[in-house]
Order: C-alpha cells, then sequence, then structure tokens
C-alpha cells in the first residue's frame, strides 16, 4: 500500500473555514499562527492504515469518502431552518437527514486526533507495545457502534452564531468510546462552520414530541463558552477563520483535556430546559443591556428562557 495523508478534518468542510483571501489560519498552543489553504489543514500520514504485512493488510480510508461527501448536505440541513431573527425552537428534519448528521458526525469523531490519543491511552494500558496498526483497528471497529449512537440520538441541538466566530480544534466534546452504543446520556458537541456548532444528546424520559433537532442561537457569550471547550478538548491545534482567539491555559498546556463528566453547562441547560418545555414555539432574540452586563439576553423557548446567547 502507498503512503497517504488520511484527513480528519474533510475537505469538504474545511472550505467553510475560509476567509477572504482563501486562507485557514492554525493556531498552535505556543501562540504561533500559521495561515494556508484549507486543503492544506487536518491530515495526518497512513492514520486509517491497517498493516498487517500480508494481504489482509487495509486502508479505511475510502469508507469514510461517501459520508465526506455528505457534508455540505448536512450543513443545509440546518441552514435552511435558520431565522435572522434568531428564535430557539424546535425544527422539522426528515428522519433520513437526522441520519445523515449522525454519520457525518461519527465520522469526524473517530477520526479526530484527540479520539485517537484516547484510543492509544485506552489500548496502551492493556498493550504497552501496541503499535500505530492496532490503534487504527481500534479506530475501525468504532466506527460502527458510534454511528449508531448518532444516528438515533434523541436530540439534535444546533447552536447558531448570531455574534462573533466558532473555532475548530483537533478533539471535540464527546462520551463516546468505542463500544459505546445507546448511551443514556450521550454528549457531543462539535463546531461545523465558524457560525454553526452541533450538539448531538440523549435524555432518558425526553416526550416524544420534543425529540428532533432545536436551534438555539447564541452570541458571543455563547460563542466564547463554546470556543474554551473547544480549547479544552484540543491537543495541538485550533483553526479560525477571521477572529483569533485567546489561548486559554488549557490548551496552552498542550494535551487532550476534557470537562468533569464531560459536562458543559450551557449544553446542559439546553437539554434540560427542552424536556421541560412542553412546546415548540419561540420569541426573536434580541440583544439588550443589563445593569452590570454589556450585553446579554433572554430567548424563550415554549414555557422556558434560555438566558444569554
Amino acid at each position: 500500500m502507498k503512503t497517504g495523508l488520511h484527513h480528519w478534518w474533510p475537505r469538504s468542510l474545511s472550505g467553510a473555514w475560509s476567509d477572504s483571501a482563501g486562507l485557514v489560519h492554525r493556531l498552535t498552543p505556543d501562540g504561533k499562527v500559521v495561515s494556508a489553504p484549507p486543503k492544506n489543514w487536518g491530515a495526518i500520514t497512513n492514520a486509517h492504515r491497517i498493516k498487517l504485512d500480508g494481504p489482509w493488510d487495509t486502508d479505511f480510508e475510502p469508507s469514510f469518502s461517501e459520508v465526506d461527501n455528505t457534508f455540505q448536505g448536512v450543513i443545509e440541513t440546518f441552514d435552511v431552518h435558520f431565522e435572522k431573527e434568531g428564535r430557539a425552537r424546535r425544527v422539522h428534519v426528515a428522519e433520513r437527514k437526522r441520519r445523515e448528521v449522525g454519520a457525518a458526525m461519527a465520522a469526524l469523531l473517530v477520526r479526530s486526533p484527540g479520539f485517537k490519543w484516547r484510543v492509544e491511552e485506552e489500548v496502551s494500558r492493556n498493550w504497552p507495545t501496541a503499535d500505530k496498526t492496532l490503534i487504527a483497528a481500534n479506530i475501525h471497529n468504532s466506527m460502527g457502534h458510534i454511528q449508531e449512537s448518532l444516528e438515533g440520538a434523541s436530540l439534535l441541538i444546533a447552536f447558531r452564531c448570531l455574534e462573533g466566530e466558532l473555532v475548530m480544534g483537533d478533539g471535540y466534546l464527546s462520551n463516546l468510546r468505542g463500544g459505546d452504543v445507546d448511551l443514556p446520556f450521550l454528549r457531543l458537541l462539535v463546531p461545523l462552520t465558524p457560525t454553526l456548532a452541533v450538539a448531538a444528546c440523549n435524555r432518558p424520559g425526553l416526550p416524544r414530541d420534543l425529540k428532533g433537532v432545536w436551534h438555539i442561537p447564541i452570541g458571543h457569550a455563547g460563542v466564547s463558552e463554546i470556543n474554551d471547550v473547544t480549547q479544552t478538548y484540543s491537543g495541538n491545534f485550533l483553526f479560525f477563520k477571521s477572529v483569533r482567539p485567546k489561548v486559554t491555559p488549557e490548551f496552552k498546556s498542550g494535551v487532550f483535556g476534557q470537562l468533569p463528566d464531560h459536562r458543559f453547562e450551557r449544553l446542559e441547560s439546553a437539554v434540560e430546559k427542552i424536556h421541560g418545555s412542553g412546546k415548540c414555539v419561540g420569541k426573536p432574540w434580541r440583544p439588550k443591556a443589563r445593569p452590570g452586563k454589556v450585553l446579554t439576553s433572554g430567548i424563550v423557548v415554549g414555557t422556558f428562557t434560555h438566558d444569554g446567547p
């Protein structure tokens, strides 16, 4: 088999992060920024190769080709329901489209350097001499279980930026491991574009009429919180379109970290308030000043208020 670059950040997605000059900017923990076309980023040599020195050698990079071709459609699935006035609401998305989103998020997660690092850590505890082939085989075996979990997620929450820009990292908030299927408290959060982050979640006891896809608008505060989470789960690289993020201590450490129990309060609050809402209507998002704060707002979804975009 020939040596090749295997993309963990597919070109069909990284292009959405290009600035007006067609460049994506990469930030490392030491604060250095390098700019290049999107095709230059998000690849690891032979990351998806299982080399057994015989006829069983395989390269599973091509298995991602089909799902990589769906990313534009995945983004459009959320864009078509976006309202400029910014209402938090449940939207109808066909089951086929929801499963397509789940498969795309699974493909992003299992290929990410953050997931690869966690697989290496787990495998090395049991096999201290584990090589790249064993790591790749475990990643390959994880894909089916994780895809099944995400295709069946009871909630897809689209956090849409009305202000500011998101950053992309080489790791994602996730409590999924290789053999997990149907986690009762599934959590995955992925920035797809500079203005869209999507979370896949399960919440036991969620009424059927509240399951599906929800849109929640966020402003500067929400963008900052999601970016901080991305930095926590990233170990080597952040990517941004035009707004350079301030490096957090977590990212500066240069290790793949995680939140305690993978608990991101903004996401947990959204899930619980959806669970308690009972209705699927919303009021327009309107920024307004409050004492002691420059900009904040309340977003009403059904019968609950989602504070602070």
